[in-house]
This record gives C-alpha cells, structure tokens and sequence, in this order.
C-alpha cells in the first residue's frame, strides 16, 4: 500500500546545468510529497534496512524543476520494534537521507 508523506526539505544548494554561474537553492521548511515504494513493518524490517520512496510532485526553484515527480528518494530504519505482548504496539521509525537528482547524482536531505 503506497502511502504518502510530507517531508520538510532543509537547505539544498545544487547547480543547475542550464544556468552556468547560477546557483538555485531549495529554501528550508519545502515540502517534498512522498510516497512509500513498499510496504513497512515492525515485526519484519530492521534498524538500518533501506526504505524507498518516489517523489509524488515536481519541486520547482524559479519555475525550473530542480526534483522532477517520479523521482526516487532513499532513507534507512531508524528504530523497530516488534509489538509485545498484552496488545502493545510496535516501534517503525525511519529518516529519508536522499534524493536521487534529474542528473544521477544524491540530494541530500
């Protein structure tokens, strides 16, 4: 089930191929609109497992796309653990670390 998610985009300085000495800045507080590319789980993913993403909306800087939609992003589990007993819940934090740009390269976040 994809689901999506708003992520806060701090600071990314990248250069854009078309604007020769211009540096174009993604501003702090952007948000990127994500979604899940799989399914997550407390009881199955583990501290450090990949997490994918694809990004759901074109982030633009000026009118020029700087993360194109379709995009791929990539974060890691941060914290699992498996629910208990007595019906208490299980712990699945991750972070996104990155954002795959338009030229191969990683944005990171």
């Amino acid at each position: 089930m994809r689901k999506a998610l708003m992520m806060v985009v701090p600071m990314l300085c990248l250069l854009f191929s078309g604007l020769p000495a211009q540096s174009l800045k993604v501003q702090d507080g952007t948000a990127l609109r994500l979604s899940l590319s799989e399914n997550l789980s407390s009881a199955t993913n583990e501290v450090d497992n990949p997490v994918h993403f694809e990004v759901m909306e074109d982030v633009k800087v000026a009118g020029i796309v700087l993360i194109p939609k379709g995009s791929t992003a990539v974060g890691h589990v941060v914290e699992a653990e498996p629910r208990r007993r007595m019906g208490r819940a299980g712990k699945l934090n991750f972070t996104v670390d990155h954002v795959k740009s338009p030229d191969g390269g990683n944005l990171r976040l």
